[in-house]
């Protein structure tokens, strides 16, 4: 079953996808944590980030597989390696993605407002209101 919308929510250690029901302001969360291949959670200071997480990127993809139209928002890089390992592998998410939102550490309900907020903006672009 296909969901209109969702919003993914990351940073390198965990994402956040809510999948937002078109008929009210409910929704749904799923949510999934890095695997850190290389063996720590925590980075210290002088440690540099040793890159995207492909396992997890992966699991997020797949978690997001019912969205017609996806938000991608959080504090850091992870958002826009995300959307570059989406772009780059060629998955069937990369023509959804609607956006790229810089957004630190909200609550669920604030991450569900803004992809009502952008939604509304973008498929009103597209001629095809999906939520009102």
């Amino acid at each position: 079953m296909m969901i209109p919308h969702a919003v993914v929510w990351l940073d390198h250690h965990e994402a956040k996808v809510l999948f937002l029901h078109e008929d009210d302001a409910r929704f749904e969360e799923r949510h999934l944590k890095a695997g850190h291949s290389h063996g720590h959670n925590h980075h210290r200071k002088d440690e540099h980030h040793h890159g995207p997480d492909r396992h997890f990127f992966e699991e997020i993809v797949q978690a997001l597989e019912p969205a017609q139209a996806v938000l991608v928002a959080g504090p850091g890089q992870a958002k826009n390696e995300f959307k570059k390992f989406v772009d780059d592998h060629g998955k069937a998410l990369k023509g959804r993605i609607v956006g790229v939102e810089s957004l630190d550490h909200p609550t669920d309900g604030q991450i569900a407002a803004l992809g009502r907020k952008i939604f509304k903006k973008t498929d009103a672009m597209r001629g095809d209101p999906l939520l009102r």
